[in-house]
């Protein structure tokens, strides 16, 4: 249980959409305790620490159009709402597809290039100045996406500080490349994509990458 006694399932959902999610699920669940039990009534099981973890790369929202590179906004909200993430091994192709469409769907700008990923223990091994773990990896599935997680800041970061974390964070999910769309799961997902959102133009630094 929290500080307060809720479970983290509890402590999930009525932060949902609070604008200060991390710091209270940080303060009522310090040191990644939801690491350790259920964060979501539609848990799968905890995230362990031998899994997968990517993350869906779209343009514009965190890309530079110029060069094939991820901005230090790709993990913007992980000191506030969280930072959506898949489990690879157990997600499904139709999770990750909607995943995709949800996240190009809201503008005819908005294009799918590809995902970055990195494993769970490297995920945890980032540390603080003081040594402690910096990031958290909970398994905040969904109804409908059972593989979806969340990585939060451990702890409340100070606004100052908070660019150097996400930086060491997209630092560590970039170190392997970013996979294009076409060589993800073989591309069966870039293939199911639909017509209209696959036939967007992509930008002239991007045309040959994905």
């Amino acid at each position: 249980m929290s500080a307060d006694g809720r479970s983290c399932v509890a402590l999930n959902v009525a932060t949902e959409n609070d604008p200060d999610r991390v710091g209270l699920i940080a303060d009522s669940k310090p040191d990644c305790a939801c690491e350790s039990e259920p964060f979501s009534q539609y848990s799968p099981g905890l995230v362990q620490s031998s899994e997968t973890i990517v993350r869906m790369v779209c343009v514009p929202m965190h890309v530079h159009l110029k060069r094939v590179e991820l901005k230090t906004s790709f993990f913007s909200h992980i000191a506030t709402n969280g930072a959506s993430v898949q489990r690879l091994e157990i997600a499904s192709d139709a999770e990750l597809l909607k995943c995709v469409e949800d996240l190009t769907g809201g503008a005819d700008d908005r294009v799918w290039l590809g995902v970055v990923e990195a494993n769970t223990s490297e995920i945890r091994g980032l540390q603080q100045r003081d040594g402690k773990q910096s990031f958290c990896v909970a398994d905040a599935a969904l109804e409908g996406n059972p593989a979806h997680a969340e990585i939060h800041n451990a702890w409340r970061i100070p606004e100052a500080d908070q660019i150097e974390y996400r930086v060491a964070l997209r630092d560590l999910f970039v170190r392997g490349g970013i996979r294009s769309r076409s060589s993800f799961r073989d591309g069966s997902v870039w293939n199911s994509v639909r017509d209209d959102i696959r036939a967007r133009p992509l930008p002239p630094a991007w045309t040959g990458f994905a």
